[in-house]
């Protein structure tokens, strides 16, 4: 999948900045009825930088380009380009990942019996251990 197309993408030259954006809280008023408020919020970012590179012998350059017409800086810069892709891809896996996780964390602590079944997993005795992922094979 690409990640890519499912985060927003702004053209910045700042090394740091805000972001502005609106939030939703839903609650309750006085008579019972839901509400829905929309709030502005900020954030604030700070951009890294990345760099992908490579190495090669002129030798081979020359020799690639002469003996057999390839467009060797060409296909290198091709690759290099789709390299910073996939790390901006992992990337973002890996932060939806850890989004991911703290919203479970979220939902999980939000009623008593919940609350009570990570008490009671966490304190249990009960453990499975498995050597290698083979004992879990040959188990089930």
């Amino acid at each position: 999948m690409n990640f890519l197309n499912t985060a927003c993408r702004k053209e910045n030259t700042n090394p740091a900045g805000v972001l502005p954006y609106l939030d939703t809280i839903q609650g309750e008023d006085k008579d019972g009825y839901g509400t829905l408020e929309l709030s502005t919020k900020e954030k604030f970012y700070q951009l890294e930088s990345y760099r992908v590179s490579s190495m090669m012998r002129k030798e081979l350059i020359s020799d690639l380009n002469f003996l057999h017409g390839i467009d060797i800086n060409q296909m290198a810069l091709d690759s290099l380009e789709n390299e910073a892709i996939v790390g901006n891809q992992r990337l973002l896996l890996s932060k939806y990942i850890s989004l991911g996780e703290i919203t479970r964390d979220k939902d999980l602590k939000k009623s008593k019996w919940n609350r009570f079944l990570l008490r009671f997993i966490s304190e249990s005795h009960f453990s499975f251990h498995f050597n290698s992922p083979d004992d879990l094979i040959k188990k089930y």
